[in-house]
C-alpha cells in the first residue's frame, strides 16, 4: 500500500500540474491557512470539495471543516462522502464539475488510497490538479 500511495505522490508531483498542492498535517488548520487554500483555489466564489473518509467520523469532520472554510470566506463549499462502490456514481462525478479546491481531511489516508484507487473520481480529482 505505501508503494501505491508514494507512486501516485511521485506521480502528481512529476506531471507538471497548473495546480497547487497544499498539504498541512499534524495539528490545527490556522484562519491563515485556510484563507490561503481558498486564495489557490481561485478565491471566495470557487467551488471547494471537502473530502472528510479518512476520519473516524466522516460526516461531523466535513462539516466542521465546511464551517471553518465558510468563516474564512469561502462561498461555495460542499462535503463528499463516498467508499470504493460508491466513488464513481454519477451524483458524486457531478459534484465535481467546476471544482477549483479539493480538501481532504485528516484521519487515516488508507481509506482515501483504498476509496479512490482505479476510480473515475481519481482522474476527476487529477485533472482538477493537473488543470489548475
Amino acid at each position: 500500500m505505501k508503494k501505491v500511495i508514494l507512486l501516485l505522490l511521485v506521480s502528481l508531483l512529476f506531471a507538471q500540474p497548473k495546480g497547487n498542492l497544499f498539504i498541512v498535517g499534524g495539528g490545527k488548520i490556522t484562519s491563515q491557512l485556510y484563507k490561503e487554500f481558498i486564495k489557490l483555489a481561485g478565491g471566495e466564489k470557487s467551488k471547494i470539495i471537502i473530502i472528510p473518509i479518512a476520519s473516524e467520523e466522516p460526516l461531523e469532520s466535513g462539516k466542521s471543516r465546511e464551517k471553518a472554510f465558510k468563516e474564512n470566506g469561502a462561498e461555495n463549499v460542499e462535503i463528499v462522502i463516498f467508499d470504493k462502490e460508491t466513488a464513481d456514481n454519477d451524483t458524486n462525478l457531478a459534484k465535481f464539475d467546476d471544482v477549483k479546491g479539493v480538501f481532504f481531511g485528516g484521519g487515516d489516508q488508507n481509506k482515501i488510497t483504498k476509496a479512490l484507487l482505479g476510480t473515475k473520481l481519481l482522474s476527476k480529482i487529477k485533472n482538477i490538479y493537473n488543470n489548475g
